[in-house]
């Protein structure tokens, strides 16, 4: 399969060889993909950071940790 690549990367930055996974069809800069990123990341940010989170909440176990990366990542990449 072909790799899709829609960036072009700026001397020494970590390249973005591969979006075929990339959700919104409407990014087309790195700039954009920032901001949608951040925009996800906030949610849970919020969810889990506006106040000391119970166990229940967030347990802190592997099984949660790929939750939580579901929810940073989950509206921008599949």
């Amino acid at each position: 399969m072909r790799r899709k690549t829609i960036f072009v990367d700026p001397d020494g930055a970590t390249p973005i060889d591969d979006v075929t996974g990339l959700i919104p069809a409407n990014i087309k800069t790195r700039r954009q993909l920032f901001i949608a990123e951040a925009r996800n990341i906030s949610k849970p940010l919020t969810r889990y950071m506006a106040a000391v989170p119970s166990r229940r909440l967030a347990p802190f176990t592997l099984d949660w940790a790929y939750k939580l990366h579901r929810e940073m990542f989950g509206e921008v990449w599949e």
